[in-house]
């Protein structure tokens, strides 16, 4: 299983058709990188119409939001699709078991996070007393310390380091987002090192060979 994560933020993007900034030649990129690495799972933020439409083909959309959308490749079967303010959440069918899979864009204000992220463990605390595994991803808008915090006693953050990067084109400093999930020794992270898809927040993958679909 591949998923890839990824805030493309289209909605904040350069409309000027000359830069390299421009939304729809960033989303050519972005494109191209999931067609090249047949990724299973998209999890992306801020992927506004007619954005979308820009994907590669082969994919489903799985609930209505703009902000986090699921994408997942045709054939993978799927259930309990739910759209949530700051997050979507479904079940992937992996091998003979269900998976619970959550692309979350948080907000950093702080009661605002709370309130997410305690519904959030509460999702999660229902899939593990269903014995099922889970896999929450995305914009989380807080460090790595503090999904640590609040998922210390359930689940391992991807990656296991802190990363920052500064954005070739830009000189700005980015984002690495992350990756919740309760096994450890399946998955393996990686970041996406190139600066082709010109977007501060840099795009993970987390694989597992694990979990053939």
């Amino acid at each position: 299983m591949k998923i890839y994560c990824h805030n493309v933020r289209v909605w904040t993007r350069d409309r000027d058709k000359s830069s390299e900034w421009y939304w729809k030649a960033r989303m050519s990129r972005i494109s191209d990188l999931i067609a090249a690495e047949q990724y299973d799972i998209l999890c992306l933020q801020e992927l506004s119409f007619p954005a979308n439409l820009r994907l590669p083909g082969g994919y489903r959309r799985l609930c209505p939001s703009i902000s986090h959308p699921i994408y997942v490749r045709k054939g993978i079967k799927t259930r309990r699709h739910r759209f949530h303010t700051r997050w979507d959440e479904c079940e992937v069918k992996v091998g003979e078991e269900w998976m619970l899979l959550i692309n979350v864009h948080l907000h950093w204000k702080e009661s605002i996070f709370t309130r997410s992220i305690e519904a959030i463990r509460d999702r999660i605390d229902t899939a593990i007393a269903e014995g099922q595994g889970f896999v929450a991803c995305g914009d989380w808008n807080v460090g790595r310390d503090i999904l640590e915090d609040e998922f210390n006693y359930k689940a391992y953050v991807f990656p296991w380091d802190s990363y920052t990067f500064k954005n070739s084109n830009t000189g700005k400093e980015g984002k690495i987002d992350f990756f919740v999930a309760n096994y450890a020794d399946i998955w393996e992270n990686d970041i996406y090192i190139g600066d082709a898809v010109l977007s501060d927040h840099r795009p993970i993958r987390l694989i597992s060979s694990s979990f053939p679909l």
